[in-house]
């Protein structure tokens, strides 16, 4: 049998859970952190391909009753160039509630619902995360609507960015 490698807390902020083969990236709370395209069932759940494992596995994540966190990871975020954190297909009626963003120099997060800006918020030197609360009048998508966030960053050389996407 093959000895399960120690854990470590490479970033911080989550640890390196393994499967005895694969890492897996499972937070405080071991939320699997997933990055990629996500599809919704009608029944709620979400279907996630992931393929930087050795072999394509299948990955079934049910929403909490209070909602949808999407989240969105970039290393390679050029300094003027609007560079897409995440993607989100809709499949059942979705209303974006927060965005909460962070990274490793400043930038403007904007939220795209179908190519045109509805939101977003920008970072700063005092305040690196940034969070946008849309619970009064939440952003509205519909099947088959495409939510993608972007950054433009503002500094010099590849800067490191990440963003939750809240709604339901």
């Amino acid at each position: 049998m093959v000895a399960t490698p120690t854990q470590t807390d490479t970033y911080n902020t989550a640890l390196d859970i393994f499967d005895r083969t694969h890492p897996l990236r499972v937070d405080a709370d071991e939320n699997l952190k997933v990055t990629g395209n996500f599809t919704f069932s009608p029944s709620g759940v979400q279907d996630v391909d992931i393929t930087n494992f050795p072999a394509v596995q299948n990955v079934s994540i049910v929403p909490s009753t209070t909602g949808v966190n999407l989240f969105g990871t970039s290393d390679t975020v050029t300094n003027g160039f609007e560079t897409t954190i995440l993607s989100f297909t809709v499949t059942t009626a979705f209303h974006i509630s927060q965005l909460v963003g962070w990274g490793t120099y400043d930038a403007e997060f904007l939220i795209r619902l179908n190519g045109a800006i509805v939101g977003g918020c920008r970072s700063s030197p005092s305040e690196r995360t940034i969070s946008v609360t849309y619970s009064v009048a939440p952003i509205a998508a519909s099947p088959t609507d495409v939510i993608t966030v972007t950054v433009l960053e503002y500094g010099p050389d590849l800067q490191q960015f990440r963003v939750n996407l809240l709604g339901g």
